[in-house]
């Protein structure tokens, strides 16, 4: 049942985003885990999960028949498509032995019995990677240099999960190495071995930004035998014994000397032009020493004897020294490496020319092997490098022989090897074939995991080469697994446990968890980062919200930024319910409501309360519809006491309860701790304070908390206050804006004390004085005090020319300026006055306020004139402000 819906799960995490099933069978994998879907598709022993649609309206019945030995199980299928007729089922095939098996789908129509089916193959999980990771020394090597380059191609696989692995398997090689020239084995080195350990560390994406690469691809580059067409090459001839004629020293098609007789202690000396594929021969009667160096003065030949004869190498690698006899796996090997664009190129085009047409084979094979094994290697190796450097003939014609090497049961290497030894040319083989656009499902591939997956126990253990050159072949089968118990998540109640168990030989250290985006606003999950090899872990999923609908996502776990597990996840459309119920509660008098908070689905809910004390009373029975409810408390007399009372809350729908019990301390108080007696404070420019005034109501003393809103700087008032048992306290609010400060508002005065709260308003109408220019006063006072200290002195001494002066003076002209002055002065008064009518009037008409309150406030400072004056100059008219006032007394 639970695998069942597992698979409805699955199901419906791919098919619903993505997928539109047809008529047929269809395999529901974790993503990256599908085969081509025109071949057989192949799975590992894992859940099998599927989707079985028709176009006839028929229920399906499904099954599972191992081809092996015909064995048959039918399983459980649930619909899956409110749209199409779409059946969804699974099982778990870790007790159905079996490689070969075939899907049944059947229905009935017209009385006749129609089949839909689908054949898919099984592999075995692979042991191999457990055997890598036990055969890795503490010191981060395996048994010797190669050994430990294929370690960590094969945990490469992997690399965030083995990260520490593989950086102690680089340690290990670095130190493991010629201490001069950077190359393995440590003493004498080569450069076959080398080539294929580079060629293996660069397949393990690591590169030069690790000193094992760098240092062992400049070695690899010094040693290739590359040089220019027609450079310069020097000859030099010793001889051994004194009077040693040569008869013949000769370069490519050019004699440069003959019959002649060598200086005794001395030696003969030439410069000749070399090009690839030249011979240079010194023939002689007598033992001589002939040494041959490149353009570089790099000793490429020495040898003592009476015959010699050299052939100038292509730019290629020989197995021990430059210069020697190029060999094609060694050059294969170095050019998988990160040398230099040209020289590679040079050395692919070298390896083109290798190729050789046998008449009794089909196809190129490449090099001049008569080792079946060396030969398919090579072929392998040419082939790895044919799909983006070689031309399309030689890559088709190395192609041909490869496939047609490949031995009948599927490996590559001479047929009566040990499985061992034939690992390492099958491993590169199936490489070279996924590298020219072949994938696992192709036929070659299929037959060669088929042969090491069977023969898996007959490879050594203690051979790290081979073990890892299998591990590539059976990849699909070699990944790390958590695996989880059930397969599929479905969340139909508030909390859901998923066990998860680690099956390997490895501990997870840093999992990390994601849900995909459809299902994190829908749950939580509670995470646990490591899990210890053969052990499990317990996580919990809890639901958030309410459904209105069925809800399919994935619970993916990662491994240092790597996938290791998805498991699908499908959050059902049951009813939920999450209540919070308060833990304190405070009553005034007799009554107060509890607030209950709840997290649930779309269904309706019938709640019912029962209390354990006697005491204590509620409404008896609700309904839920909303996400909030005040359930109503009740007490028969008024107290001031505190207790806990206990009780249960049940709730109902669709036949699923949900219970939760009541812990509710209950502080109670006879009455109201405080009383407000002023509910609206106001400040103008000749009162600019106020006075809110509190009376407390117990017997004890109460600390009321004072604050406004919005906050004001200019406001001042005590954040707290004290106030005595019985007492009634006023509360100050000052205005300490300051002359220049011009502010028409209203605030909300909050007095909270004991869970109590009530609220006041403050009505703020301050207005600054006009300001005068004080620099005009003082010019004018200057010039007055002036012209009287000066006037006893004129009068006397220039009576007449002042009488004459103040003749002159136009004192109409001042008194005019005087009184313009005097009606701007008025003016402005006026302008701050409507304004400030205006203000109070919009503060009022905000807090939807009717016309005769509004005229009520404003008639506190100014007349019904002004106010309909101000009012006139924004288009407004209140109801009733042309009334005559009252006749004051």
């Amino acid at each position: 049942m639970v695998r069942t819906l597992w698979l409805v799960f699955m199901l419906l995490l791919f098919l619903v985003p993505v997928i539109s099933y047809e008529q047929g069978i269809t395999l529901i994998r974790p993503e990256n885990s599908y085969l081509n879907p025109a071949l057989q598709e192949y799975i590992t022993n894992e859940d099998l999960f599927f989707v079985a649609c028709t176009e006839d309206p028929h229920v399906l019945k499904t099954a599972i028949v191992c081809l092996d030995d015909n064995r048959f199980e039918e399983l459980d299928n649930y619909r899956f498509s409110e749209t199409e007729n779409c059946f969804v089922a699974g099982t778990n095939l870790e007790d159905f032995s079996c490689h070969e098996l075939q899907i049944q789908a059947e229905y009935t129509v017209d009385g006749e019995n129609q089949r839909l089916s689908k054949v898919v193959k099984v592999n075995k999980l692979s042991k191999l990677l457990d055997i890598i990771l036990e055969t890795q020394y503490s010191d981060g090597g395996w048994s010797g240099p190669l050994d430990t380059a294929y370690g960590i191609w094969a945990l490469s696989h992997f690399s965030s999960i083995f990260s520490d692995r593989i950086e102690d398997g680089l340690d290990w090689l670095k130190l493991n190495r010629h201490n001069d020239d950077k190359c393995w084995p440590k003493s004498p080195c080569d450069h076959r071995t080398t080539a294929e350990i580079l060629s293996l560390l660069t397949l393990s994406n690591l590169n030069a930004d690790w000193r094992d690469v760098n240092d062992g691809t400049s070695y690899l580059e010094l040693e290739q035998s590359y040089f220019v067409e027609g450079e310069t090459w020097t000859i030099r001839i010793f001889p051994v014994l004194d009077d040693t004629t040569l008869s013949l020293v000769a370069s490519g098609s050019s004699v440069l000397d003959q019959n002649f007789s060598l200086p005794d202690e001395d030696y003969k000396e030439y410069n000749v032009s070399i090009n690839t594929g030249d011979t240079i021969a010194v023939l002689a009667d007598e033992v001589v020493i002939t040494e041959i160096f490149d353009a570089r003065d790099k000793r490429l030949l020495r040898y003592q004897g009476d015959n010699v004869t050299y052939d100038v190498p292509g730019p290629c690698w020989s197995e021990t020294e430059p210069g020697d006899a190029c060999d094609p796996i060694v050059t294969a090997y170095a050019a998988m490496t990160a040398i230099p664009a040209t020289k590679k190129t040079a050395a692919l085009d070298w390896l083109d020319d290798q190729r050789i047409e046998d008449p009794e084979v089909v196809g190129n094979y490449v090099g001049s092997y008569t080792n079946i094994t060396e030969r398919s290697l090579a072929s392998a190796l040419f082939l790895y490098h044919a799909e983006h450097s070689l031309s399309t003939s030689a890559q088709s014609n190395v192609l041909d022989y490869l496939l047609f090497s490949q031995n009948n049961e599927g490996s590559w290497g001479h047929v009566n090897l040990n499985v061992s030894n034939k690992t390492v040319p099958s491993a590169f083989s199936v490489l070279a074939l996924l590298e020219n656009g072949f994938n696992r499902s192709y036929e070659p591939i299929v037959d060669a995991e088929d042969y090491f997956s069977l023969n898996e126990e007959d490879i050594e253990d203690n051979d790290t080469q081979s073990v890892a050159s299998a591990f590539y072949i059976l990849n699909n089968n070699n990944r790390p697994l958590l695996v989880t118990d059930p397969s599929v998540l479905l969340i139909d109640r508030d909390v859901k446990d998923i066990t998860l168990l680690n099956p390997t030989t490895f501990d997870f250290e840093n999992l990390e968890y994601e849900l995909s985006d459809s299902l994190t606003d829908y749950l939580d999950v509670v995470e646990k980062t490591v899990i210890s090899a053969y052990s499990y872990r317990k996580i919990t999923f809890t639901r958030k919200k309410a459904l209105t609908k069925s809800i399919y996502g994935f619970f993916s776990l990662y491994e240092d930024d790597e996938e290791v597990a998805r498991i699908p996840v499908i959050v059902a459309d049951t009813p939920h319910l999450n209540m919070t119920i308060p833990k304190t509660l405070t009553v005034f008098g007799t009554a107060a409501d509890l607030q209950l908070t709840m997290s649930k689905s779309h269904h309706q809910f019938t709640c019912e309360v029962t209390w354990v004390d006697t005491d204590i009373s509620s409404q008896s029975s609700f309904s839920i519809s909303s996400d909030s409810f005040s359930l109503p408390i009740n007490f028969e007399s008024p107290e001031t006491t505190e207790q806990v009372h206990r009780g249960t809350i049940v709730c109902s729908s669709q036949g699923m309860d949900f219970s939760y019990p009541i812990n509710l301390l209950v502080t109670r108080y006879a009455a109201k701790p405080f009383t407000v007696r002023t509910k609206f404070l106001q400040m103008n420019d000749t009162s600019k304070q106020a006075y809110l005034i509190i009376k407390n109501n117990l017997d004890r003393d109460v600390v009321a908390s004072i604050k406004i809103s919005p906050a004001s700087d200019y406001i001042s008032f005590p954040s707290s206050e004290r106030i005595d048992p019985g007492a009634v306290k006023n509360i100050t609010f000052r205005f300490i804006g300051g002359e220049s400060v011009n502010i028409t508002d209203s605030f909300t005065i909050s007095i909270e004390a004991f869970d109590n709260k009530e609220t006041a308003t403050l009505a703020v109408t301050v207005v600054p004085p006009p300001q005068r220019d004080l620099l005009v006063l003082f010019i004018v006072l200057a010039f007055v005090l002036i012209i009287l200290g000066a006037g006893a002195y004129a009068a006397y001494r220039f009576k007449d020319q002042l009488i004459a002066l103040i003749n002159k003076l136009n004192f109409v002209q001042t008194k005019k300026a005087i009184q313009k002055t005097s009606a701007d002065i008025h003016e402005l008064k006026d302008e701050e006055r409507n304004q400030a009518i205006i203000n109070i009037y919009n503060i009022s008409k905000f807090k939807d306020r009717s016309d005769a309150d509004i005229i009520k406030q404003l008639q506190k400072n100014f007349s019904r004139k002004q106010m309909k004056e101000a009012l006139e100059t924004i288009g407004v008219t209140l109801a009733g402000v042309d009334e005559e006032e009252p006749e004051k007394l």
